[in-house]
């Protein structure tokens, strides 16, 4: 699970599960964007946002992001 603002992408939230998945720790995590931790594949967070701008919210989500060490 994460919580991040639409303006900026920044991460307000993020649980352990999220944490594992991706391999950085919650502190290198908040306060951050997917784009400036180069977790982004493609043009994945546009398709989102415009989603999120179409139907007002967004829940179960799918979506690719590059883990610390590069993997999908």
């Amino acid at each position: 699970m994460v919580i991040s603002r639409v303006a900026d992408g920044q991460f307000m939230e993020v649980n352990k599960s999220f944490e594992s998945l991706v391999g950085y720790g919650r502190q290198e995590i908040i306060g951050k964007s997917s784009l400036q931790l180069n977790m982004v594949v493609g043009d994945d967070r546009a398709a989102i946002l415009a989603k999120l701008k179409s139907l007002g919210r967004l829940k179960n989500e799918k979506i690719t992001l590059l883990a610390k060490d590069g993997t999908p």
